[in-house]
């Protein structure tokens, strides 16, 4: 009978432990049968024998382990807890062997647990101590290879063969081996383990299991990042978990299953906190091992490729992002939501949030982050409008943010939302950005749950430019009593538009390619003044309107709306809230005291921005305007529309044959607004009183040939200067042109018996016979000076009307007067005289000034003028030249001509020297003249080398008192003025 004859007559039954590993059940049904474990697998039905140990784990199919189950008498599954448990593959069973107690395999006679192979079993509980890795004499690792051979296997022996040409095996009893006891902390872990590995064997769909099966899956991944990134703190405590613990391969390793139970109970307990604790602890302990890494770069972890990171659960990269968020740039911790504990990496589209976002950030919201000082307002809102698209989006924003401003806001550059995060982080700290950012977050979440009741792109794509006519605005701002401006292009109608397309759309204006953008910041200083000084009635005036453009389009969307204010519950915002702010104090300074809007802003200790949106928000009476006003003429039209039907003209004006002046007085209307609605009725309206009554060719005479403005023949006639023009027009008189062309001065002509010289003086030109009266006038005194005060006038003015006098007439008419010689007349300027004289040409003089003329000036007045001009001292000699050119004087032969340039210093020391003549020191002109020193004696030496001065040298000690720095004692030059230059 051969080997396998003889195993299958021999009963086959052996008992399995509970939790007893395959080959430790086979190894003792061998030994039974006094066989290794390998002689038994064929008689079992196992035709291809492994070679390792875990092949026979891994590697048989159940069908035949049903069939041994049948054999040896076991329960059906039974060995499905010793094998092919689908557990097996969650656990990570060690390919490369099993850990042992000596004192579990001392108590059971040689059995060995499926548990020890696990990677993460490191300490057996019961005994409270910590596994062995290897034989103490080989130091090979137990139970790696099925056993083979002819002899049976010892219980709890070392199977390693130690010299396979002889197939002679290490033989150990490592029951022998020596006890390391462990700490409860190493208990612990272990307990987790085992925990989690029990709740794997929960049904499907049951929290537990799947908790456990996130967990487990979590760990290998985290264990090896922990390994390279955490390495030398795990060793540290591995050291202390086992202080004899083999270090050979602590420099490196290649799998988890290498570790040794020490080094892997270190890393388990660093992976719990991380994977299994509390999320706080999990995020401290995270941030602790970030503190110690070299390296910046945080997502991925250092060290682990995108394929793992990828593979971790949502709750540890949960985890990990919230511990990375401090070293994370602002933008990337908004895109991850690192500052909120729903971080994540995106995941989706972001295209619907980008439609309910308007380009400026909600007024409410901006007053909340706005700071008091250090940003401009608008920039600020359109920086976080962008920003609120961010969270979530799938690119990265260093790369992709350009492209996402470019599609929202191009005014907007990356650079803008950078420098504002930077701002924000140096102003507020840490904690106060991450609470800005956390805000952000907390909106964008919102938009993407519950969304919003605006679509603002669609508001963008479809509200035209002007939402406003004029005929619009004019009747909206008038019924709210106020004044619509005037048609210009840029006035309160552009104001209003921009007004209007910024509530309903949320349009930045301050971007350069939109239609009603802001053309210089006066322009945008203007619709800030517009839209803070709106009265509350025009505010809700346009509110409607506004509401009407949306329902024209068939818009069903409220006008304004903005996220709950419930978002920054628990958040310390840099700004305020625009319903806390004192609005009468507001109101007392900027409406009554008239403070402007920054010194508000000052003394609130807001931001003008704040003051701005406050004053949106105020309650501003309405003006009272004066009877001839715009609005009140429109409020005219309007009743006047309401009471002027053709009911009243037929009853009042037609059958009680009222005039028109008797209906104003009635009604309060104007007559022409009332004549005005009776033509546009087709009212037909009685003539008026007939023409004031001229003599058209009495008015042709006195207008056409005599040259009279209608001003006069109006007061002749009695009546109005409007009659008379009325009248011209009405008898087809040929009218002058308007201005002073026209005026009779202009258009007068002499007679041909009148001189000359008086015709080209007075014809076409004004006042040219008062120039005459006063040069008559003025040539019986004996200067212009004595006729300007006889006539009243100032010299200069005279001086002038003479010299156009003379340009009319084209010669000169008198001789200038020079000191104590009177002026006097050229021939001509006394024939002019002559001819002023006749009777008739005063005649005509009188006519032309009538009380404007002067009599002549009496004999006396005449010979006092004379005597005060002879009684004048005569004028003193001039004071001797300062030559301008820089040629000397010719030099006698034999000296050497020297030139000097006539500065104003020169200038200067020169006059002192001619008004002071005699002998003087160069310090008596420093002190006259205060001309530096140091610029001073240079000067004199060049006055005495070109001759202008004489000197010489007196024998003193002492030279000039102040002398320039760094002279010294020497002798004193006295200068004199050389007369020969003069």
């Amino acid at each position: 009978m051969n080997t396998h004859t003889a195993v299958r007559a021999l009963p086959l039954r052996t008992a399995i432990t509970d939790g007893e590993s395959v080959d430790s059940w086979l190894e003792q049904l061998a030994r039974r049968h006094r066989l290794t474990p390998r002689a038994l697998l064929p008689a079992l039905g196992i035709s291809a024998l492994p070679a390792f140990t875990s092949k026979l784990i891994y590697g048989v199919d159940p069908r035949l382990w049903r069939q041994i189950e049948q054999v040896t008498g076991l329960v059906p599954g039974r060995l499905d807890t010793a094998v092919g448990d689908p557990r097996v593959t969650a656990i990570r069973l060690r390919p490369g062997g099993s850990r042992y107690c000596p004192r579990c395999l001392a108590d059971t006679h040689g059995r060995w647990l499926l548990s020890w192979r696990r990677t993460w079993t490191v300490a057996c509980r019961s005994h409270r101590m910590l596994l062995h890795d290897s034989c103490a004499a080989c130091h090979a690792t137990p139970r790696r290879k099925l056993p083979g051979g002819v002899k049976p296997i010892p219980p709890g022996s070392c199977t390693h063969i130690l010299l396979p040409s002889r197939r002679q095996r290490c033989g150990t009893d490592l029951t022998t081996a020596a006890v390391i006891p462990v700490n409860d902390d190493v208990l612990d872990v272990q307990r987790w383990i085992d925990d989690l590995i029990t709740r794997i064997g929960q049904p499907d769909g049951h929290p537990n299991r799947e908790y456990a099966t996130t967990v487990l899956a979590d760990l290998p991944l985290v264990v090896s990042w922990l390994l390279l990134d955490h390495r030398a703190a795990l060793l540290a405590t591995a050291g202390r978990i086992n202080a004899n613990r083999p270090t050979d391969r602590d420099t490196g390793w290649h799998s988890l299953d290498s570790l040794d139970a020490a080094l892997t109970a270190a890393v388990l307990a660093a992976a719990r906190t991380i994977v299994d604790g509390a999320d706080q602890a999990a995020v401290t302990a995270l941030r602790e091992i970030f503190a110690k890494l070299p390296t910046k770069r945080r997502i991925p972890p250092p060290g682990m490729s995108t394929a793992h990171w990828q593979a971790l659960s949502t709750r540890f990269r949960n985890r990990y992002l919230r511990a990375a968020d401090p070293d994370l740039l602002a933008t990337e911790r908004l895109r991850l939501r690192t500052v909120t504990p729903a971080a994540r990496e995106p995941g989706g589209k972001i295209g619907g949030r980008i439609r309910q976002i308007p380009q400026l950030l909600w007024p409410d919201w901006s007053a909340r982050l706005l700071p008091v000082s250090g940003f401009h307002p608008e920039l600020f809102r359109a920086a976080f409008s962008i920003s609120l698209l961010i969270p979530g989006h799938p690119g990265k924003p260093g790369r992709d943010l350009p492209a996402l401003t470019t599609q929202f806001n191009p005014r907007v550059r990356r650079a803008n939302i950078t420098t504002m995060f930077a701002e924000l982080a140096d102003q507020l700290g840490s904690p106060g950005l991450r609470d800005v950012l956390t805000l952000l977050c907390r909106i964008a979440e919102h938009l993407d749950q519950i969304g919003a009741p605006i679509d603002y792109q669609r508001r963008r794509e479809q509200i035209l430019t002007e939402t406003l006519t004029w005929d619009q605005w004019r009747d909206l701002v008038c019924s709210a009593a106020a004044h619509p401006g005037d048609r210009n292009p840029n006035g309160r109608l552009l104001l209003a538009q921009r007004h209007l397309h910024q509530l309903i759309t949320g349009a930045d204006l301050s971007d350069p390619r939109h239609p009603l953008a802001f053309r210089n910041a006066h322009d945008r200083n203007r619709y800030i003044l517009f839209t803070t000084k709106l009265t509350t009635p025009l505010r809700q005036a346009l509110h409607e309107h506004a509401i009407a453009v949306l329902a024209e389009l068939g818009i069903d969307e409220p006008l304004l709306w903005s996220p709950p204010a419930g978002l920054a519950d628990g958040l310390q915002l840099p700004g305020i809230d625009i319903h806390t702010l004192d609005m009468t104090t507001v109101n007392r300074l900027v409406v009554e005291q008239h403070r402007s809007p920054g010194d508000t802003a000052r003394e609130l200790g807001v931001h003008l921005e704040h003051i701005r949106l406050a004053l949106e928000r105020l309650d501003r009476p309405q003006r009272q305007w004066a009877h001839n006003s715009t609005p009140t003429a429109w409020h005219t039209e309007q009743h006047a529309a309401r009471v002027l039907t053709r009911d009243f003209f037929d009853r009042e004006y037609i059958h009680k044959g009222r005039t028109l002046n008797e209906l104003a007085e009635t009604t309060g209307i104007g007559r022409h607004i009332i004549a005005r609605i009776a033509k546009q009725l087709d009212v037909p309206l009685n003539k008026g009183r007939a023409p004031f009554p001229i003599d058209p060719d009495w008015l042709r005479e006195q207008y056409g040939d005599r040259l009279r403005p209608t001003a006069d023949i109006a007061a002749e006639l009695g009546t109005d200067q409007m009659t008379v023009n009325h009248a011209l027009h009405r008898l087809d008189i040929p009218t002058r042109p308007s201005g002073v062309g026209s005026f009779p001065q202009m258009i007068a002509v002499l007679d041909k018996d009148v001189p000359r010289d008086i015709r080209a003086a007075v014809e076409g030109a004004l006042h040219g016979w008062q120039r005459l009266h006063r040069f008559q006038i003025a040539m019986t005194f004996p200067s212009i000076d004595t006729a300007a005060t006889y006539l009243g006038a100032h010299q200069s003015s005279l001086v002038h009307q003479f010299q156009r006098l003379e340009r009319d007439i084209g010669t000169q008419l008198y001789r200038r007067a020079t000191f104590h010689k009177p002026h006097r007349p050229t021939p001509r300027g006394q024939a002019l005289l002559r001819h002023l004289a006749h009777q008739h040409i005063q005649h005509l003089m009188t006519a032309a000034l009538g009380d404007q003329i002067r009599p002549m000036p009496a004999p006396d007045t005449i010979t006092a003028a004379h005597q005060h001009l002879s009684r004048q001292p005569r004028k003193p000699p001039p004071r001797t030249p300062i030559p301008h050119t820089t040629t000397p004087r010719k030099q006698p032969r034999g000296t050497a001509a020297h030139q000097i340039r006539i500065t104003p210093h020169v200038r200067t020391v020169l006059h002192d020297i001619i008004d002071h003549p005699g002998e003087f020191y160069g310090l008596e002109v420093f002190n006259r003249t205060g001309i530096d020193q140091s610029t001073l004696y240079p000067m004199l030496h060049r006055l005495h080398r070109a001759g202008w001065l004489t000197s010489h040298l007196e024998d003193e000690q002492s030279w000039l008192a102040g002398a320039p720095p760094g002279r010294g004692p020497g002798r004193r030059r006295t200068y004199y003025y050389s007369s020969r230059r003069s």
